[in-house]
């Protein structure tokens, strides 16, 4: 159950899920096949295999016949059984359908590539074709004419006693781009509406069809009285459909906007916008019992779909009563009458508060609205929702205003004597629901310990505290500075982990912050100043908890704060540890010179090597007569380049570095 605008919407339980695929080597039976949704079913195995695109009620109220997908077919359920009597298939997709007959014994259905096919109780009766894809269809009960409107100009009339077309209702829309949505039969004149592609109904008069007998611009005419443009409300008309008063009539656009027209005037009584955009699907007059019986609401209701919501709103000023929101887009929706077996005339038989709504959805959604109307007297079981929709208003209006105390807070507050006299005081479950005004004037005596015993008493029925609001700005108060005192990190409990780390998101000391705190000037001076405040609380434990301490000495946190005072310091001292630690071992090595006689030939080598010389290669003259740069290893002036050592005789290189790290092991 949702409340929407104070009324109570009941969704029934969608009954049976179908499959949608079914493999070669998938049991029929299996659970996957049958998973239930919880809740009431209204009608069993109500839904096609994979979407519902029509509804409709035959006239006597004893059968509903729904049409969808796939394969196309349509599905009789009768009333009386609240099951399904037959189902039948067919060979294209059904765009619309009517009852000939009061039952189901004769159905004509318009079918996608222009077929029309009549069908009886025993099966098809005869099937043929228009000369162009059919909308709509509707029955003129006078003439016994089946009239079809579609992508054309014209309006096909195929006489049913004669059994052939009547000359055709021709009309000045344009063929390609437009042609008729709608055509509808007014139940009292039975004057022909036409709801256009170009946004105009034209009516005619089935004994003078040469020429229509008005014509109303319903775009335009919109458009004025909201003061909107055509963009917002549409440029065509959806739907088109006649009361049974006779004079009153709802147009609706393919922008999800639905107006009221009398036929007498040319400017809509009523503008209702479902700010959706989609296209209104179809448009019904909900018709309240005459004799008082019909539920809460007696005032007449319009209800209209397009293809996300579905609306009840009133038909004088258009004030919304209530919507239901669906998760699958909306094809159709049927309100369910009161009775069954009708009498003529059918058509006004009072509707009741069931609703079925076609969706894109195997299973047809199911409502019931107890505020709209009763329920329908073959589901009575419906009209126990009704009295549990009353039962929870009434207890929502009661704990609204109440407060749940068990016998302990009772006897606390003093109120355990007045709840056997006092209206405000009702039982409820293992307590008691007391009246919120009262709970606080007993709350707020029974906390005072200042009055008397007998002022406590009687404080609880007939006496308001005046400082009780007062008193609660006091405690709320109180209890905050309480929690700023025991918070972490406040004014006289300074960070006692990660103290550096604080001081960075401070900005300077926490002595000097502190400082400023409790010595400043001024409101904002002498306000507490909490530091947790300063920090996301997923964080807080850093200052809190001794296993998130960091730890400056570690190599992470030299490696990411490397101009730290700390690290600076930690590097020195590491650079001294490393040359305590380095062992000098020159002393154990001398140096060695090179031989002069290999020096000589190295030197007549290279002299030689430079009068080889490849031909037509010349020195540069900037670098004739000048002397050959001297390598490396040549002398000069005694000095030479890489020098070479060997070790002294009688010494050990390995055990000399063994004594010098001993030496300094007892040096440290």
């Amino acid at each position: 159950m949702v409340r929407i605008n104070g009324v109570n919407v009941f969704q029934l339980g969608k009954g049976r899920r179908r499959r949608q695929n079914v493999s070669v080597g998938q049991p029929k039976g299996g659970k996957s096949s049958r998973a239930r949704t919880p809740g009431l079913s209204v009608i069993h195995d109500f839904g096609l295999p994979n979407a519902c695109s029509k509804l409709r009620a035959s006239p006597d109220g004893n059968f509903i016949v729904a049409a969808g997908e796939y394969p196309p077919q349509f599905h009789c359920y009768e009333i009386r059984e609240m099951s399904l009597k037959f189902c039948r298939h067919v060979d294209e997709p059904i765009v619309d359908f009517l009852f000939l007959t009061p039952d189901y014994c004769k159905l004509v259905f318009l079918e996608s590539r222009r077929w029309v096919e009549f069908h009886h109780k025993a099966g098809r009766h005869y099937r043929l074709r228009v000369p162009k894809v059919g909308r709509s269809l509707a029955y003129h009960p006078s003439t016994g004419e089946l009239l079809i409107c579609g992508s054309s100009a014209e309006v096909y009339r195929l006489s049913l006693e004669l059994g052939s077309f009547c000359p055709s209702i021709a009309t000045d829309v344009d063929d390609d781009e437009e042609g008729i949505n709608a055509v509808r039969v007014n139940p009292v004149h039975e004057l022909i509406g036409m709801g256009c592609g170009d946004g105009i109904v034209r009516c005619w008069d089935h004994r003078c069809l040469q020429r229509s007998v008005g014509q109303l611009d319903a775009i335009a005419s919109i458009a004025q009285a909201e003061g909107l443009s055509t963009d917002i409300i549409g440029d065509s008309i959806s739907t088109l459909e006649f009361d049974v008063d006779g004079i009153t009539m709802a147009v609706g656009t393919n922008k999800g906007t639905v107006a009221l027209y009398d036929l007498r005037n040319n400017r809509p009584s009523v503008v209702k916008d479902h700010f959706t955009g989609q296209p209104v699907v179809r448009v019904e007059f909900s018709r309240p019992s005459t004799d008082g019986s019909a539920g809460n609401i007696t005032k007449p209701l319009v209800l209209s779909a397009c293809g996300a919501q579905l609306k009840a709103w009133d038909r004088l000023d258009g004030s919304p009563f209530t919507a239901v929101e669906t998760t699958s887009p909306i094809n159709d929706f049927l309100l369910v009458r009161q009775q069954c077996n009708i009498k003529p005339p059918h058509n006004l038989a009072p509707t009741s508060g069931l609703i079925f709504v076609a969706v894109d959805y195997s299973d047809i959604l199911t409502y019931f609205i107890p505020e709209l109307a009763p329920a329908p007297a073959w589901c009575s079981a419906l009209e126990s929702f009704r009295e549990k929709a009353q039962r929870v208003s009434a207890e929502a209006v009661v704990q609204q205003h109440s407060k749940f105390l068990t016998p302990a807070e009772m006897d606390a507050l003093g109120l355990t004597e007045a709840a056997a006299s006092s209206d405000k005081i009702r039982p409820w479950m293992h307590g008691f629901l007391v009246n919120h005004e009262l709970y606080k004037r007993a709350r707020a005596v029974a906390m005072d310990p200042m009055k008397p015993q007998q002022q406590q008493q009687q404080g609880a029925q007939d006496e308001q505290p005046e400082d009780f609001d007062e008193w609660l700005k006091r405690r709320k108060r109180a209890k905050a500075q309480q929690r700023a005192a025991l918070s972490f990190g406040t004014v006289g409990r300074p960070v006692k982990l990660n103290a550096e780390h604080a001081e960075t998101i401070v900005g300077r000391p926490l002595a000097e912050a502190e400082a400023s705190a409790e010595g400043g000037e001024g409101a904002e001076a002498s306000k507490p100043k909490v530091f947790t405040n300063m920090v996301d609380s997923r964080f807080r434990k850093v200052f809190k908890d001794a296993r998130f301490i960091v730890d400056q000495t570690s190599e992470g946190f030299l490696r990411y704060h490397r101009n730290s005072d700390t690290a600076v310091q930690l590097l020195a001292m590491k650079e001294q540890a490393e040359l305590a630690h380095r062992v000098d071992i020159t002393d154990q090595f001398q140096r060695v010179d090179e031989d002069e006689d290999i020096m000589h030939d190295l030197e007549g080598q290279e002299k030689a090597l430079a009068h080889l010389e490849p031909r037509g290669f010349s020195t540069p003259p900037s670098s004739q007569g000048t002397v050959p740069p001297r390598r490396p290893w040549a002398k000069s002036g005694g000095s030479s380049g890489p020098a070479m050592f060997e070790l002294k005789p009688g010494r050990n290189l390995f055990s000399s570095v063994r004594e010098k790290h001993h030496a300094l092991a007892r040096e440290r």
